[in-house]
Parts: structure tokens; C-alpha cells; sequence
């Protein structure tokens, strides 16, 4: 299974009656991190608080988090090494959500400026970043790559502030 059937199969999880308007990501998103999972030998962890969301949310989270793993699964491991890559997802005290990336690669190469990238990926991730009105922010280390998505909230309801 590729990374586009995995998403189809976030998607149709969506579409199914049991979902309802305002859901727990977490199910969603362990769901596709275990089908991601076994598209490399790389090992793909979660550490998912369970976020509440609207339906509207829920299929660009899949693909922000889609894209980064499968990402880090293709560039952060390029050297054929073993690794980890670890999912996070939580509520934040500054009304936000916090979706993480981070692996345990060889990190993203100097001079590399995401903003500057004009891979169909990244440009598919930045779209999907801005309609949910999130901001995007990395850190590369000797240890690997951070990617940290943060999504505002709502305040009155508690759902992310995106349509």
C-alpha cells in the first residue's frame, strides 16, 4: 500500500457516517501513521493527545502529517540507516494545537530553506498548513528533523479556528 491508498483510506474513514462533525483525531491519525508505518523499515511512532476537531480539519491534518512522515521516510533516511520517526499531536495553553514531526535522521541539508522549496510536496504542505490558518516552524540537529505545525483555536469552542 502507498501513501496515496493510505490516504484514501483516511479519507473514506471521514466519510463514513460514524464520523461525526466535530471527532477525536487521534484514532485517524494512529490509523494512518500504522499504514505509513509499513511503507519503510524506518519506525513510526505516535504520541496523540486526543484533539478535538472539525470534520473539516480532519483530512488536512492526514496530509500535513502524510507528507512530512512520508517525507522524513524519503530524505531523512536517505543513507539507508535505521531511525524513528515520531508523530505528535496536542492541545497547547496558548489555544493552539501542536502536530510535531520529528525523526531521527541525518537532518535537513545547510542552506535548505523550506520557504524556498518548490518540491509539488512542500508546496502541497504550505497549502494545507494555510487553510487551517497554521504556521509552520523546523529545526534541524545533529539528531534528525523537527517540523512543528501549530494551529490556532477557537477559543469560545475549542475547535480549531479553521473552516
Amino acid at each position: 500500500m502507498g501513501r496515496i491508498e493510505a490516504v484514501i483510506e483516511v479519507q473514506r474513514a471521514i466519510e463514513r457516517a460514524d464520523v461525526a462533525p466535530d471527532s477525536r483525531i487521534a484514532d485517524t491519525l494512529e490509523a494512518l501513521c500504522g499504514k505509513l508505518g509499513q511503507l519503510s523499515p524506518i519506525s513510526v511512532r505516535t504520541a496523540l493527545e486526543d484533539v478535538s476537531v472539525t470534520r473539516a480539519m480532519m483530512m488536512p491534518l492526514a496530509l500535513i502529517v502524510s507528507e512530512l512522515v512520508t517525507n522524513a521516510q524519503k530524505h531523512g533516511f536517505s543513507d539507508g540507516g535505521a531511525g524513528e520517526i515520531t508523530v505528535g499531536l496536542a492541545s497547547a495553553a496558548d489555544n493552539t494545537i501542536q502536530l510535531s514531526v520529528k525523526d531521527t535522521g541525518t537532518g535537513i541539508p545547510d542552506g535548505f530553506d523550506i520557504g524556498k522549496a518548490q518540491g509539488f510536496g512542500i508546496k502541497m504542505l504550505q497549502g494545507q498548513i494555510g487553510q487551517l490558518k497554521g504556521a509552520l516552524r523546523v529545526e534541524s540537529t545533529a539528531s534528525g528533523t523537527l517540523f512543528c505545525v501549530t494551529i490556532p483555536v477557537e477559543a469560545e469552542t475549542g475547535k480549531s479556528a479553521a473552516p
